[in-house]
Parts: structure tokens; C-alpha cells; sequence
């Protein structure tokens, strides 16, 4: 009997742990899908930080949950405001020639608005769309939701290729200082705009450079900064202001935004599109138009 007595206070004390335990899980908060920012930065088997995920422009303090209103430039221009790009006199008067006097008529010579894509630093830079890392010991891709398309960088630290064709993301290689992750680019197609400050921009030259430094800091922080440098155009290099982006566990990625076709600019872009005195496009680097506004202004 006593045996008895004693197996079932076992079983009743157990009972009434359980039902606490349940009740307790019934008035938890929901837990939520991104980590706190105490939790370490995830890494590679070699120790390398790991960036893989999703990732969302902006401090987002609940990833299921993002406010309409969210601000995805990823900094707060009352803190640190982005620095303008300085342009040689030649490139200041080229942006006068385009017509853009005003950001209405600069937004319609955006080259985005015919689909052409819009570069390699566009992925961090000027969108508010969410972009994914795909990474291992020697090499990471970005994907993004904007224009759905891709970008791949070897971290190993070759040197680029000897021979190279210009492309809209150029050709990117990496090497690791610590754990923040440099990116050098080149060979850049000019008809990419630089974004500034948020969605338009600037027409880059074909020596145009791009320095990307990448960190993260804890799992649910991702630190982004670009230098662009460009002798042709501008007199120091432009440096972005540091970008944040939240993680987003268990998120993937989707087509949000694909060009199909060209109506909308057909219907909103000025009669006549801008050319230069040579007959080429005005919203982009043309070498005898440099050499000819360069003389005349830069002096």
C-alpha cells in the first residue's frame, strides 16, 4: 500500500507540473522568427561570419510585422546624413545638358525605367526590396527580389581576371580583413546608375571602382558601406553612409519586381530623349563628349 500511496504522488505531482508548464506556454509571448541582437553572429567551419539568409533593408524590430510606413534606407539621415557626390565641373555640366533640372524629369531618365538593370550596388543601395545570401567557405551569391537577378563574388582572394568584359554587376572578388568582408568591383557597364540618394542617381565612367564592405556584427545585424571611386567624374571618391539590415529566419525571397516591358516609359519619358553633340545618349559616360567637356570645363 505504501508503495502505492507513494507512486501515485509521483504521478499527481507530475500531472501538476505538466499543467503548469501548459499553462504557463499559454501565456508566453509568441516567440519571434528573428533572434535578439545578444545572440553571436553565426560562422562558417573555417570561423568565417556567415551571412547567409534573408535579409530586409532597415532596423525591423518584428520581421512578421513590418509597419507600412517601415524606413528602408537603412540609416537615419538625421544621424548620419549621406554626403553628395562631388562631380567634376565637365560631369555637373553633362547633368545639365541631360535636362535635369528637377528631380520629376531626372526620375524619367532613370535607365531602370526601360528595364535595363540597375548594378551591382543596387542590391544594398536605393531598394527596398529584401535580398538573400548564399554562402560557403570560398564563394557567396546575392539574390534580390529586385529585377530578380544575382550576384557572385569569390571570397578566396584571387585577383579578377586578366581579361574582362564590362557587365551591369561587374566582376566582383573578395578577401576577408578580420570578419568584414571586402568586395572590390570593376568593369562596370555604364549605363548602371549609381543610386543616389535613394532610387535615382549618377552615370558612371568605364573606370568607375567600387570598394563594398560587408559585417555582421550579430546574428540579426548586417552592415553594409560602398566607396565609389571614379576619376572621370567625380574629384574624391563618394563613400554611403553605413546601411543596417535585419534578418529575416525563415523567409525566403520572391519575384516582387520584374521589367516585362517598356509602356511605362514610353508613356512618361520626355518626346525626345537627350543626346550629346557626337548624336550619343546624354544620360550616359561617352568618351568623346569627356574629352570635349573636360577641356572646356575643367580647367
Amino acid at each position: 500500500m505504501k508503495n502505492r500511496y507513494i507512486l501515485t504522488v509521483v504521478i499527481l505531482a507530475a500531472a501538476s507540473c505538466t499543467i503548469l508548464a501548459v499553462a504557463r506556454a499559454q501565456k508566453a509571448p509568441p516567440a519571434q522568427n528573428s533572434p535578439k541582437k545578444s545572440e553571436p553572429t553565426p560562422r562558417l567551419p573555417d570561423g568565417r561570419p556567415d551571412f547567409s539568409g534573408v535579409w530586409y533593408p532597415g532596423v525591423i524590430k518584428d520581421i512578421d510585422h513590418i509597419p507600412p510606413n517601415e524606413n528602408h534606407r537603412g540609416y537615419d539621415p538625421k544621424v548620419t546624413p549621406q554626403e553628395k557626390p562631388s562631380f567634376q565641373p565637365w560631369a555637373a555640366a553633362k547633368i545639365k545638358l541631360m535636362g535635369a533640372t528637377s528631380g520629376d524629369h531626372l526620375e524619367l531618365l532613370v535607365p531602370n525605367l526601360e528595364c535595363m538593370p540597375r548594378g551591382a550596388l543596387s542590391y544594398f543601395i536605393g531598394s527596398g526590396y529584401a535580398i538573400q545570401f548564399v554562402q560557403n567557405a570560398h564563394e557567396l551569391a546575392l539574390l534580390t527580389e529586385s529585377d530578380t537577378t544575382w550576384r557572385y563574388i569569390p571570397t578566396d582572394g584571387r585577383p579578377h581576371p586578366k581579361y574582362m568584359d564590362p557587365q551591369w554587376n561587374g566582376n566582383s572578388v573578395g578577401h576577408w580583413e578580420g570578419d568584414t568582408l571586402v568586395v572590390d568591383t570593376v568593369s562596370l557597364d555604364t549605363r548602371a546608375w549609381i543610386g543616389y540618394p535613394d532610387y535615382l542617381g549618377w552615370f558612371p565612367s568605364d573606370e568607375v571602382h567600387y570598394t563594398e564592405r560587408l559585417s555582421r556584427p550579430d546574428a540579426n545585424t548586417f552592415i553594409y558601406q560602398a566607396t565609389v571611386e571614379d576619376p572621370k567624374v567625380l574629384t574624391k571618391p563618394w563613400v554611403s553612409v553605413p546601411r543596417t539590415f535585419t534578418w529575416a529566419r525563415g523567409k525566403t525571397i520572391n519575384e516582387r519586381y520584374n521589367c516585362t516591358n517598356m509602356s511605362d516609359y514610353q508613356q512618361l519619358s520626355p518626346d525626345k530623349k537627350p543626346l550629346t553633340a557626337e548624336g550619343n545618349d546624354e544620360r550616359f559616360f561617352d568618351a568623346q563628349e569627356y574629352a570635349r567637356l573636360r577641356k572646356q570645363y575643367n580647367k
